[in-house]
């Protein structure tokens, strides 16, 4: 009787979730001007038209990114701009879309993003193996609020779940120069980089670690010089700090970051002070991470690791935490979960749409909060670096007999064929 009933609450909540979903969606499309309200059209297609037009030395000049972007625009002036803060790369990349109409590109990406949330679902299905809970995670990645975000914005996170998904497999199978090089991309959005830390206690080789990543970065770093040119790589940190205020639409009741939660409640506080709160702060759980799990569970580093991403970036929205749908799954593909680990699931799910609610700062604490039940509750799963060389007595045994009674057949493959030959 009791289970019914939480099936039947828990229906009910999964049924008027996905309405509330759908209604803010059309709100969303049927406002006035949506389009050109979108990150692709104000942001991402402003730094293309930037670079494309031969002005990629201004690429970081506040007054030479609104003129660009209202030609982007047009007819649609926006007094306020909405500045462009990715790499120059990240900008070259979306200069095909400048040539097709806005309404277009919008669909272009949007199909896109669709399309890499299908290559998320089967790729971490077919690696996990699980396919009694397929439908379950299909469900949870479209109506995820985050991956709705990313659909809405035409924001590209989506490119990043799966290059966090490919290191996660490429390092569970050893493959370590490919994750190194697979891990390099994620300086295209340089606050991604706080994630790989996390996980150099479960790197077996971090000398093709190594190789693949400075790499691959360094052939990144000649990529944006040749796009921009040096001087303008310089200047990036500082446009990025200088343009993440309220003046360019960063709205900090919907920021879920540290950085962001001390400029909330500690208005006087310096920028380079928040920074380095912020970098305290993240040492502090990396630190934490060493000396409490330290090799013991790969899964939860990864997921400790996620959620620092989460918070511990300058500048996180609701569709940057796209990335928390790695955790989920994680979790949702164990053959058996606790109840602790059912309420993480549920926090993490609900935590990204709260800040249509209620302050983002408060989701930035409970996922503060998560990573310490995480680290200290959630037991995770044991990677075998060595798996045979840490087998049981009894395991070994039983291997060794399997091993045997197949080569025994195989010998007796190979006799009867020279017998037959003779």
């Amino acid at each position: 009787m009791i289970s019914e009933i939480r099936k039947y609450f828990a229906g009910t909540l999964i049924v008027v979730y996905i309405f509330y979903i759908v209604f803010v969606v059309s709100r969303y499309i049927k406002s006035p001007n949506y389009l050109y309200q979108t990150d692709l059209m104000a942001s991402f297609l402003t730094g293309a038209m930037v670079i494309r037009e031969g002005d990629a030395d201004k690429l970081y000049n506040l007054d030479t990114q609104l003129e660009y972007q209202n030609k982007v625009t047009v007819p649609v002036i926006r007094n306020k701009l909405l500045p462009f803060r990715n790499t120059p790369l990240v900008g070259f990349f979306y200069i095909p879309l400048t040539f097709l109409t806005l309404k277009n590109a919008f669909i272009v990406v949007f199909v896109f993003n669709i399309l890499l949330l299908i290559f998320f679902n089967k790729l971490f299905i077919r690696f996990t193996g699980k396919s009694n809970n397929t439908l379950l995670l299909w469900m949870i990645s479209l109506f995820f609020w985050p991956s709705v975000a990313t659909l809405l914005t035409g924001q590209n996170t989506g490119a990043f779940l799966v290059l966090l998904t490919l290191i996660y497999i490429l390092i569970l199978k050893k493959r370590y120069f490919l994750s190194g090089v697979v891990g390099s991309f994620m300086l295209l959005r340089p606050q991604c980089i706080l994630f790989l830390p996390f996980l150099l206690p479960f790197i077996g080789e971090k000398k093709k670690f190594l190789i693949g990543f400075l790499t691959f970065a360094f052939l990144l770093l000649i990529a944006n010089i040749i796009v921009s040119g040096y001087p303008v790589l310089l200047k990036y940190p500082n446009f990025v700090m200088a343009s993440e205020i309220p003046e360019f639409g960063n709205r900090l009741n919907k920021i879920t970051s540290v950085y962001f939660l001390f400029k909330q409640y500690f208005p006087n506080t310096s920028s380079s002070a928040g920074v380095l709160i912020n970098c305290i702060l993240y040492t502090f759980v990396l630190i934490l991470c060493y000396l409490f799990n330290n090799k013991s569970s790969f899964d939860k580093n990864y997921i400790i690791g996620i959620l620092a991403i989460s918070i511990f970036s300058i500048h996180s929205l609701s569709h940057d935490l796209i990335v928390l749908l790695i955790p989920i799954y994680l979790l949702l593909t164990k053959d058996k979960r606790s109840l602790s680990e059912n309420v993480l699931v549920t926090l993490l799910f609900l935590s990204p749409i709260m800040t249509l609610f209620i302050n983002a700062t408060y989701i930035t604490i409970v996922i503060f909060c998560v990573i310490f039940l995480v680290l200290f509750y959630y037991p995770g799963k044991e990677v075998r670096v060595k798996e045979f060389a840490k087998m049981k007595p009894d395991t070994l045994k039983m291997n060794a007999i399997l091993i045997s009674e197949k080569f025994m057949k195989h010998s007796k493959k190979v006799v009867s064929k020279k017998y037959v030959c003779h």
